[in-house]
């Protein structure tokens, strides 16, 4: 979890892809290999949904999170159903 505080919807978005990127792109040494990794996320800012409480933007954010896993992964998918935010 990266908490950014008072960035913009633009900037957080922007940041969180860098990590993606810098991540993907950085050997990994172990046990005198190189390994490749990517992540997958969640993304959350109050601009998509006003949140109510933290429980239900971390449920939001975790649902978030398994579909980026399932499209595909190494990728951000942003919180689209602020029902429980």
């Amino acid at each position: 979890m990266i908490l950014l505080s008072r960035a913009p919807m633009e900037n957080s978005l922007s940041k969180a892809m860098d990590i993606l990127k810098a991540v993907e792109e950085h050997p990994f040494p172990v046990d005198g290999e190189q390994l490749k990794l990517t992540l997958s996320g969640g993304l959350y800012h109050s601009d998509l949904c006003p949140p109510v409480d933290v429980k239900g933007v971390l449920k939001q954010v975790d649902i978030a999170l398994y579909d980026s896993k399932n499209q595909g992964r190494n990728r951000l998918t942003q919180v689209k159903d602020c029902n429980d935010c």
